[in-house]
């Protein structure tokens, strides 16, 4: 394998391991902001060191992130089992956890062959594992703050407007937002939250669904899992990726969203549809501000009016959250 840390690796299994056994290792998919490692085809090393360029910050946040979120859910038999945790490893000069290997395929590549009712089923199974993570760690009534995430909105929405990026009818849709929208605070029970739940981080074993990569978990309210969720939704394949374009080329996983909801309508309660929406405005406006190096220099302003579209002209949430609670 030509990467610069296969030998840092051997050295660092021999050590904490000692062994002089055979060691296979093979370089994973990971994240953004980590690189992860298949040893002996047992083992996931992650070891917390940016993939690309653009993604050169807060990998100690997601360490510190993952290694004690992931922790608390050990034993819950959806998330894959953590073995070991490596703080400023001195070997690998980063820190890492290693955990056990979760085998299967990943959602993306399983929606698009599936039919409209196993796509709704799998959503059921998705929404108890949200709700199991959910149910983790309550933390009683802490203070959601909307007047924060307008002044988010604000900022991408100015970044946008001065690259002259924006569509007319979002920059109208966040202009009129902004104007009309009345900020509050939630009084509500926190709940740990993925962060991060879009297909590609449910993994389909031989019998059962598990869910990887909790480097974003965090305290919030429920809904805001939605974030995530509706990108998924709203994204045709093809515009996120050159990969994902072979597995769910129309983009349409609303009978998935569907399955979700009904599982777990609680993750996207009516009372809190508008903030919803401004979680989703926040994610359409980040499209307009990527760095990251894409094959087709209009694909963020394709993915954001696609997104913006079925929310917002479609009423996407609508015809879902409404019926369901």
């Amino acid at each position: 394998m030509a990467n610069i840390y296969e030998n840092l690796i051997s050295m660092w299994w021999k050590v904490n391991f000692s062994t002089d056994s055979f060691l296979e290792i093979k370089e994973l998919s990971g994240g953004q902001s980590n690189q992860c490692f298949l040893l002996n085809s047992k083992f996931v090393l992650k070891i917390y060191i940016p993939k690309y360029k653009y993604a050169n910050q807060n990998q100690d946040k997601y360490y510190k992130t993952c290694s004690k979120y992931q922790a608390l859910l050990n034993n819950s038999g959806f998330t894959p089992k953590i073995i070991g945790i490596y703080n400023n490893d001195i070997i690998l000069k980063a820190n890492a956890i290693l955990m056990e290997y979760v085998e299967g395929k990943d959602l993306s590549k399983l929606l698009y062959i599936y039919s409209q009712d196993m796509k709704f089923e799998s959503g059921r199974h998705v929404g108890k594992i949200l709700k199991s993570i959910h149910e983790a760690e309550m933390i009683p009534n802490q203070d959601y703050q909307t007047e924060g995430l307008l002044e988010e909105i604000k900022t991408q929405f100015e970044g946008a407007k001065k690259k002259n990026l924006l569509f007319p009818q979002i920059q109208k849709a966040v202009e009129n937002t902004l104007l009309t929208y009345q900020p509050r605070i939630i009084k509500d029970n926190f709940v740990l939250t993925h962060g991060d739940a879009h297909p590609e981080n449910f993994i389909l074993t031989r019998d059962d669904l598990k869910i990887i990569d909790l480097d974003m978990c965090k305290p919030s309210l429920r809904f805001v899992e939605m974030q995530m969720i509706l990108h998924a939704v709203c994204m045709p394949a093809n515009l996120v990726s050159i990969e994902l374009e072979q597995y769910y080329p129309d983009g349409s996983l609303v009978s998935w969203l569907k399955g979700i909801l009904a599982e777990y309508p609680e993750i996207c309660p009516e009372k809190y549809l508008p903030e919803i929406k401004l979680i989703t405005l926040l994610e359409i406006l980040y499209k307009f501000n990527l760095s990251e190096a894409v094959t087709n220099k209009d694909t963020p302003r394709q993915r954001a009016l696609s997104m913006y579209n079925m929310i917002f002209e479609e009423n996407l949430l609508e015809s879902t959250i409404v019926k369901l609670n």
